[in-house]
């Protein structure tokens, strides 16, 4: 099979979608993957289930990744090759795929879902990184040490194998481990998914102090040094 020779520079996209992955023997495997990023090269998925482990078409609707893709065009299939593929927590995968041949509709498809991602993208930490959260509790705080996959002065999404007892609204507790302090955050669950013995949770920030947002940025800038990679 001809390999498309492109950069592999990506853009952040963070959404979870569902996608069949359907191999040239027919096979046809349906996920729920999380896009991770995209490049005119290939893009880095992760997900709970594992993909083929051969080359395989990934079908989706590209309006369920971006409301920017093509009028018109609602059924994507790029065929892709897995270049690398590892286990990071519980069941869960993070993995980086090439594509192989594609026609000019899809690779219009894909630069229009990098022109719309590249001028709405911000700072995020990488996946596969370790954060102490905590649950604040009257007189305490409950820490877990979950896989953070997304960060930013807004917003927190984590995958945890323990399930977190949470309400609609909660106080989370933040500690990055050079600055050895807590801070403390009301938070709102936005999102809750359970991916076989794991779940994610991705919670908004409300009021977060100037003081956290900081700390935020400044981890971001420095590739995240506060946390631990889970390589």
């Amino acid at each position: 099979m001809q390999h498309r020779q492109c950069d592999r520079v990506g853009v952040p996209l963070h959404k979870t979608i569902p996608v069949r992955m359907r191999t040239e023997s027919g096979t046809i495997c349906h996920r729920y993957v999380r896009f991770l990023d995209l490049s005119e090269g290939g893009l880095k998925l992760s997900g709970d289930l594992p993909p083929p482990d051969e080359p395989f078409s990934l079908e989706f609707n590209a309006r369920l990744l971006s409301k920017g893709a093509p009028k018109g065009v609602e059924e994507v299939h790029l065929k892709v090759e897995a270049r690398w593929q590892k286990d990071i927590y519980g069941d869960m995968w993070v993995g980086g795929f090439q594509f192989l041949e594609a026609d000019e509709e899809q690779d219009e498809t894909i630069r229009r879902l990098l022109q719309e991602h590249n001028g709405n993208s911000r700072p995020r930490a990488q996946l596969e990184k370790y954060l102490n959260v905590g649950l604040v509790r009257p007189g305490r705080v409950q820490w877990y040490y979950p896989l953070v996959s997304e960060l930013d002065a807004e917003h927190i999404e984590l995958q945890s194998t323990e399930a977190l007892p949470l309400k609609e609204t909660c106080q989370l507790a933040l500690s990055f481990k050079e600055a050895n302090v807590v801070h403390k955050v009301d938070a709102v669950l936005e999102l809750r998914h359970d991916l076989g013995s794991t779940s994610r949770y991705r919670f908004t920030f409300k009021n977060p102090s100037e003081r956290l947002q900081k700390e935020i940025q400044r981890c971001l800038k420095l590739g995240s040094p506060g946390v631990d990679s889970a390589a």
